[in-house]
């Protein structure tokens, strides 16, 4: 009995732990779009395509895909 009422428990906070994960790399792509850098222009630009479209994936619960999206933007603003 235990284990049905700790199961949807562990399954929230898990998905806590990933939406706050998103909600980290949208504020480091922030963080990086905000300085001026050695970024080329064209890659800001679809840095912020990317950060539009990983925002919008997060917020409908897609997390795995706004991910996928997000790192594409880091990537392309050397952020790792």
């Amino acid at each position: 009995m235990k284990r049905l009422l700790i199961a949807p428990l562990l399954a929230f906070a898990c998905s806590g732990a990933i939406a706050s994960t998103c909600q980290k790399d949208l504020r480091e792509i922030d963080k990086a779009l905000a300085k001026p850098g050695k970024v080329p222009a064209a890659n800001v630009a679809e840095a912020r395509k990317l950060r539009a479209e990983g925002a919008s994936l997060c917020q409908a619960g897609k997390q795995d895909d706004a991910r996928g999206v997000l790192r594409k933007a880091t990537r392309l603003l050397d952020l790792g």
